[in-house]
């Protein structure tokens, strides 16, 4: 991989009298404490609340309140997803359910999120049968890529041409005018399973697209172990560059992207050029709901998953990919949201302790935190400064299932 890795500067020993260093030792020793939870402080809940909700990912509500997504089993008729949007006094505003209309259902890596346009979406099956709700509770058509405020959408995806070649693209659907696809027929592409991969856009409108596994046409050699990233103006329609290497987009940043590649983590420049590399364990990965860009105040947080390593958080310099701090392994934990203000929200998951944790930006040191006796699937600072919290089984919704608001203010 090339670049170079973050490092976190170390601190030295005060050159300083035998006070000063028991100072130091009883500051270091509170921190610790601190990060762990030991000395976390319950946050007040608010009034009406907790409710009996599917649990799922929280999103801020139209009107001031929350919206909650429900993680239910695609694949099940039984496990058909439901959003549901609530008052901050806890009553309900609306609720949509539906089925996936599919029968070997295959998903996809988009998380489904507030848009551009006020939308929560994409909800469903990614390669089948997916949609969106509108503020109002409507299912409405939704999208597996970028979305506008004026609803356009703009997706990677498969290009056929009339060889019935198949190369890797980029595709716009705009609003009023006709679509539009831009894509390399230097390799060959398709997923298996015809899901679209993660489509992002960074702050300066540049649209990222990863192929895992291309084909070089001129050679008929598969990139097994690699990717091809695409850059393209959605405005000219233009493809900027291209670079092989990076297997997924995670997220966009202020000039570039943070990708996949094999190994680590990467961020790709606007000009294509890698910025900084991240090695990971071979036991863990960063999916895109793990990852999130924090612009106001330029950290990237990643959530490393899955594999035989524990679970947990790091937050980075999104310029230099310099680490800040990083969750313990006992903690288990895994990243929900950052908050306006630039409090983290996570999720821990160590044995006899699962709880929703809101830690500080600058240390990842804990504020608080909400005991629970299920997993927390959801947690989201709302505009007043309240935040709700969903604890649930994931895939089986069952009456145990809690959406809380809290006041930690």
């Amino acid at each position: 991989m090339t670049g170079g890795r973050g490092r976190r500067a170390s601190a030295g020993w005060p050159r300083s009298t035998a006070t000063g260093i028991a100072t130091l030792i009883v500051a270091i020793a509170a921190g610790a404490l601190l990060a762990a939870g030991a000395v976390a402080v319950s946050p007040r809940v608010v009034a009406g609340w907790p409710r009996n909700v599917p649990a799922g990912t929280v999103h801020q509500g139209p009107g001031g309140g929350l919206v909650v997504i429900s993680i239910g089993d695609v694949t099940l008729e039984q496990g058909a997803q439901t959003v549901s949007a609530f008052r901050r006094d806890g009553r309900r505003l609306w609720s949509a359910r539906r089925a996936p209309g599919c029968g070997n259902c295959d998903d996809g890596p988009q998380p489904a999120v507030l848009q551009a346009d006020g939308t929560y979406g994409p909800i469903g099956v990614e390669g089948d049968d997916f949609w969106a709700v509108d503020a109002r509770g409507r299912i409405v058509t939704g999208c597996v890529g970028v979305v506008y405020a004026d609803g356009a959408c703009v997706v990677g995806g498969a290009r056929e041409d009339s060889a019935f070649r198949t190369s890797p693209a980029i595709m716009g659907r705009p609003v009023g005018a006709p679509p539009w696809v831009v894509w390399d027929d230097r390799y060959g592409w398709r997923d298996e399973f015809d899901v679209p991969p993660m489509t992002v856009r960074d702050g300066a409108g540049v649209v990222y697209a990863a192929f895992v596994a291309p084909t070089e046409r001129a050679t008929g050699r598969r990139l097994l172990h690699s990717g091809l990233l695409m850059a393209v103006d959605p405005t000219t329609h233009a493809i900027l560059w291209t670079r092989v290497g990076p297997t997924q987009v995670l997220t966009g940043l202020g000039s570039g992207v943070l990708v996949n590649e094999a190994g680590g983590i990467s961020a790709i420049g606007a000009d294509g050029g890698v910025r900084w590399s991240r090695g990971l364990s071979a036991r863990q990965r960063v999916v895109p709901a793990q990852a999130v860009y924090d612009a106001a105040r330029g950290r990237v947080y990643i959530g490393r998953i899955s594999g035989a390593d524990p679970p947990g958080v790091t937050a980075l310099v999104a310029s230099t990919g310099a680490q800040v701090w990083r969750t313990t392994p006992r903690d288990r934990a895994s990243l929900l949201s950052v908050g306006r203000g630039g409090r983290v929200y996570l999720a821990i998951d160590s044995p006899g302790r699962r709880a929703a944790r809101g830690v500080r930006l600058a240390d990842g040191r804990t504020v608080w935190e909400l005991r629970t006796n299920l997993p927390v699937l959801g947690a989201r600072e709302l505009v007043n400064g309240t935040v709700a919290v969903s604890a649930g089984t994931p895939y089986a919704p069952s009456r145990a299932d809690r959406l809380t608001l809290l006041d930690p203010r």
